[in-house]
């Protein structure tokens, strides 16, 4: 007759923790769930004296995609004030992109409250902020303001001087230089593109690079031989392409 082997008694499940804080601590976590475009959100949580918690525009990059940040408090707020941003004005498509928490408690969920706007203050815990029970939102400006156009001055006509040859290319020997050239618009933050062979990125620049206005920037990279394929991928974070016309230049071998 067989020996049965021992049976062993089926450990408890030990619960994940619910919060990332130890002790006597209390977590105060914030939940956000962008929209389309993430870099316009931004927000910042304070006791009505200092802030807790910040996150400014353009730190988040992904879209539709849920973001928590969180810190450990040695004693439950008795005031917490709220403050939603959008950096372009016009809040934020969605329901409940917002969400508030104190020791896993949820205080505070934007609902459809912030759907256009600047900003939007909101006083999640008030049993100890100043008598003014919302303080006054920022004014911001936004970061894709309407410029008047510029007009060119024309700079004084001078002669003309004996043409001196420069360099066509930045390679060497046999190498062949691949070049994009990008003029940016009136909103360079939201620029980018990439070219690849096919298979590999040889180059790319993303949306956040270029900072300065109706501006030419180049970059370049040698070649050991033409290449036979060449995508070239050109990207506007915000969606509404560039303002101009030949913003975006490729060269192979000049």
């Amino acid at each position: 007759t067989p020996t049965p082997a021992p049976i062993r008694p089926t450990p408890a499940p030990v619960a994940s923790p619910t919060t990332n804080c130890v002790g006597s601590e209390e977590e105060l976590r914030v939940e956000v769930t962008t929209d389309d475009y993430p870099l316009e959100t931004g927000w910042s949580i304070t006791d009505g004296n200092e802030i807790i918690m910040e996150v400014e525009p353009l730190f988040y990059k992904l879209q539709r995609t849920e973001y928590k940040k969180y810190v450990c408090l040695s004693a439950p707020p008795d005031c917490l004030i709220f403050t939603m941003i959008d950096s372009y004005g016009d809040g934020i498509y969605g329901s409940d992109n917002f969400k508030v928490y104190s020791a896993e408690e949820l205080k505070y969920s934007s609902g459809d409250d912030f759907t256009s706007l600047f900003s939007k203050t909101v006083n999640v815990i008030d049993n100890g902020c100043v008598s003014n029970p919302v303080a006054s939102p920022p004014t911001l400006t936004p970061i894709r303001p309407t410029l008047a156009p510029i007009t060119p001055t024309p700079a004084p006509i001078r002669p003309t001087p004996a043409p001196v040859a420069s360099p066509t290319t930045n390679c060497v020997g046999s190498e062949e230089e691949l070049r994009v050239e990008v003029t940016t618009d009136d909103y360079p933050l939201e620029t980018g593109w990439s070219i690849t062979d096919g298979n590999e990125i040889i180059m790319e620049v993303e949306p956040l690079f270029y900072k300065l206005q109706r501006t030419e920037y180049k970059k370049y990279v040698c070649l050991s031989a033409p290449p036979d394929c060449l995508i070239f991928t050109m990207i506007d974070s915000y969606g509404d392409g560039i303002y101009g016309s030949d913003n975006f230049k490729v060269y192979s071998a000049e």
